[in-house]
């Protein structure tokens, strides 16, 4: 049985309603199992209307917190999911109880539809016996271990090598294994992790073929994603985020001297590793990256990238990336380590609008919003003059280079006061901050 850590129960606790629904689905659905309370009957709520409401916890470590007052006396007890989908939501549904899902000791459950609780359920579940059914081929020396995470062309699972390192092992999904491009970028993306030496870029240990599936092995980071700890704490302090970017910074400035170019630099690919020295910032996902030290040539990639495609994240993405990923340089990168800087700032994006399309002109027509304009408060003229620079829609106009962008941000941050970090988390993060990569040529 999974074990939920005292961090986890803390991180979990400070998400909210809707953010607890979703994780309670998804927990429920991988152990099979929710949580109760019992001393000779369930232990009932009552809504704001006196409508009785059963509350539902993912694992039995959440139930345990509610054992107290009135519940002192209940013991948590588990409830299998085919006994919760097949017989308790029916009895609930005949004697008009509601569901409360995932209460907190500071706060109410979810109360959705009977009907819409089983239906996600039962979708999740079904989303793991595919999951179940797709697992990937071994791999020589290493013990697969779960899934920890997905995306369109790929999926990263835990695993331990024979010498006991912890690692994480990405396959190309199965359905681009005859598509000549994608393995290309696959292989192309292990080729430059492995030849880039930086504490602030993931390391790849290995790489192969198994069977019809590729897959590239790196070492373990044990964190989370700074895309995570955004959509948990909205924003940060100038004195959290300002070592995230400077490593970042550094990060890219090995990178850009041996030639490559990220062209996705966004929130989630970027790993806020513990170590035993403290936090760290580390890049991941090269697999769209371009190579200009290849063969001397400066737009080396172009077999892999037309020269009309656009290739990145929307929002994170300079103006000279759109219809044209094939011919950046590193001065993208900087503009994309910037608006990562600004949103975990501000809360907010430099740019909005009512669609993808809008944006996008927005970021050719127009300059980026101050942090002023984005937030209704004032800056420090040193944070706004950096941001200026590096969010210029003219490459010409940004930083030179990373270690020169990394003296400048620390400067910046060093001088002023920000606003209030409870002033700037009342405010409502852009709906339109999405981390979704664009492959479109």
């Amino acid at each position: 049985m999974r074990i939920t850590t005292p961090a986890e129960i803390e991180s979990v606790l400070r998400l909210d309603g809707p953010e607890r629904f979703r994780h309670f689905v998804k927990r429920v659905a991988d152990s099979e199992r929710a949580w109760g309370l019992w001393n000779d009957g369930w232990a009932l709520m009552e809504n704001d209307d006196g409508t009785k409401v059963f509350p539902l916890w993912p694992a039995q470590e959440y139930a345990d917190l509610h054992r107290t007052g009135d519940w002192a006396g209940y013991q948590a007890r588990e409830i299998e999911v085919d006994s919760l989908l097949d017989e308790l939501l029916p009895r609930l549904a005949e004697s008009g109880t509601l569901a409360g899902v995932f209460p907190i000791p500071r706060g109410k459950g979810v109360t959705p539809s009977l009907a819409e609780l089983s239906k996600a359920i039962r979708d999740e579940l079904g989303r793991y016996e595919v999951e179940t059914a797709m697992f990937p081929p071994p791999v020589p020396g290493c013990r697969i271990g779960n899934l920890l995470g997905e995306g369109t062309t790929g999926t990263v699972y835990e695993a331990v090598n024979a010498n006991g390192e912890a690692l994480a092992i990405k396959f190309l999904r199965e359905t681009f294994a005859d598509d000549p491009e994608m393995v290309a970028r696959f292989k192309r993306e292990a080729s430059i992790c492995q030849r880039l030496r930086s504490e602030h870029i993931a390391a790849v240990v290995g790489a192969g073929r198994t069977e019809q599936t590729y897959w590239i092995a790196y070492r373990r980071l044990v964190g989370e994603t700074l895309d995570g700890r955004l959509r948990r704490d909205r924003v940060m302090s100038a004195e959290s985020v300002a070592p995230i970017v400077e490593q970042v910074l550094q990060g890219l400035a090995v990178a850009h001297a041996a030639g490559v170019v990220h062209r996705d630099i966004k929130p989630a690919n970027i790993v806020l590793e513990r170590t035993p020295a403290g936090e760290r910032a580390c890049i991941l996902d090269f697999g769209i990256s371009k190579d200009r030290s290849r063969s001397g040539s400066s737009t080396s990639g172009g077999s892999l990238t037309s020269h009309t495609a656009t290739l990145g994240t929307i929002n994170y993405m300079p103006p000279e990336q759109i219809g044209a990923s094939a011919s950046v340089d590193h001065r993208a990168d900087l503009y994309s380590a910037g608006v990562v800087a600004y949103r975990a700032l501000a809360g907010q994006l430099p740019y909005v609008g009512s669609s993808q399309a809008a944006v996008l002109y927005a970021k050719i027509n127009q300059d980026a919003r101050s942090l002023s304009e984005a937030t209704g408060m004032p800056w420090p003229e040193a944070l706004v003059s950096f941001f200026r620079r590096a969010l210029a829609r003219e490459p010409s106009a940004r930083f030179g280079g990373a270690e020169e962008m990394a003296t400048a941000w620390l400067e910046a941050c060093r001088a002023g006061t920000t606003p209030d970090l409870e002033r700037l988390r009342k405010r409502n993060v852009d709906s339109q901050d999405s981390d979704d990569t664009v492959l479109e040529g």
